[in-house]
């Protein structure tokens, strides 16, 4: 249909739990004038910094782009948005991930 959905999840084998119930961060993307427009949204990478004073550094380094389309759009070929970079990250406090502002 034009959907795609991708997530970030962590896994505790100690108490493991349906992996949608573990999300960190989902990217969805779509080409449709039903749903209004295009979206791009894709998870690149993640990387993990274990140097600094403040510990463990998660960094997820995402992709974001979206347009909206009138209803009466008429074009076969739906433009693609632009995309900007994005980075989100997460820093160790204890045993939990905290993201950072």
């Amino acid at each position: 249909m034009g959907h795609s959905i991708c997530g970030l999840y962590v896994v505790d084998f100690t108490t493991p739990k349906f992996a949608w119930d573990n999300v960190v961060l989902m990217a969805g993307s779509y080409s449709s004038l039903l749903i209004g427009g295009v979206q791009t949204q894709v998870i690149d990478r993640v990387s993990f910094d274990e140097g600094g004073p403040d510990g463990l550094l998660l960094r997820i380094h995402a992709r974001h782009g979206r347009g909206d389309l009138p209803l009466d759009y008429t074009s076969e070929h739906l433009p693609t948005p632009k995309v900007s970079n994005f980075e989100v990250d997460f820093r160790l406090d204890g045993d939990t991930f905290m993201m950072t502002e």
